[in-house]
């Protein structure tokens, strides 16, 4: 595999992996080095199919590279080749699994109704997402609750692969899902940009305390969406962190990373965490349900940012 990589280094100095286990293989760099004369087939060595697996995707590599090397392309070939050969980590292929059989990675069951009858005018489709039903659930009901002030109906979708055949537009407030649809050019809009041009149907108040903001690299890096949260929160006590936009750091969740190498992924949600200690933030605030789960493990006072509009509210 031919890998036109220069050397310079600029990856390493942003890779979030890198920035918490220090040595040369865990970054975008070192691996680009390890899968070159490998390809991911199955004599791939476990040190370095630890290494691949190890990538978030957060591509904060991809925005500093001046070749710029398709390192994005070359990963989930060499991933995909590991998977295929059946050296894989088992949690993947679990996930796998479940995907297919119940159409969510945790392997649970959608129990959502089909319609919800809101207060507004009008009507929307609404994907929660798996991680806000299944494992961040006030993140879906703070959701339903504004968008029943916004809509006369809603009608909610369980079933992603149902997303991509019927191509529908519809709107999502996990930062995944809307990369991921956008990606196969499903319309689709995160919920951060119709709160932010309807803010004036919430009667928000006021919220006691300083929040930050924490890009979640699927809506920032991955889909270019920077704009739309901060509107909401310029209208708060509202600090940045050191790192933000094309610069923010990853969470630590992604890419496979939570699931497999727990451990890692903390370490990583910890580093953020404590980079919005350091700008005096009380409340981390992000629209996607993932990123505040790890962040939250990582010790952060994290909000949806559904949830910080509701508690901002007048009751």
């Amino acid at each position: 595999m031919d890998v036109e990589c220069l050397q310079c280094g600029n990856c390493r100095e942003v890779c979030p992996v890198f920035g918490v286990l220090r040595y040369e293989g865990a970054s975008t760099r070192g691996r680009l080095l390890q899968v070159s004369p490998f390809v991911g087939w199955i004599s791939t060595p476990e040190s370095i199919r630890k290494n691949i697996f190890q990538c978030t995707r957060c591509l904060a590599c991809r925005d500093v590279c001046p070749v710029p090397v398709d390192y994005p392309r070359i990963l989930n070939m060499v991933r995909e080749n590991i998977l295929r050969s059946g050296k894989g980590y088992e949690k993947h292929y679990r996930i796998i699994q479940n995907r297919i059989v119940h159409r969510n990675p945790y392997g649970e069951k959608w129990n959502l109704p089909k319609v919800v009858e809101g207060e507004g005018k009008g009507g929307i489709r609404y994907f929660p997402g798996c991680t806000s039903v299944f494992r961040m659930n006030s993140v879906f009901e703070s959701t339903i609750i504004l968008l029943k002030r916004m809509y006369k109906k809603i009608e909610l979708i369980s079933d992603c692969c149902k997303v991509t055949e019927e191509n529908e537009s519809m709107v999502t407030s996990c930062a995944g899902c809307y990369s991921s649809f956008k990606y196969k050019g499903v319309d689709i809009t995160h919920t951060a940009q119709i709160f932010e041009e309807r803010m004036d149907e919430f009667d928000i108040v006021s919220f006691p305390g300083t929040i930050t903001y924490h890009d979640p690299c699927h809506l920032g890096r991955h889909a270019n969406l920077y704009d739309a949260p901060r509107e909401i929160l310029s209208q708060f006590d509202f600090v940045e962190m050191e790192h933000y936009r094309e610069n923010s750091l990853c969470c630590g969740a992604g890419g496979g990373v939570k699931s497999a190498f727990p451990e890692l992924a903390l370490s990583m949600a910890k580093r953020r965490v404590k980079e919005a200690k350091d700008a005096r933030a009380e409340f981390i605030v992000t629209p996607c349900p993932f990123c505040a789960r790890n962040l939250r493990d990582g010790g952060g006072n994290v909000l949806d940012l559904s949830e910080l509009l509701v508690m901002a509210m007048q009751e």
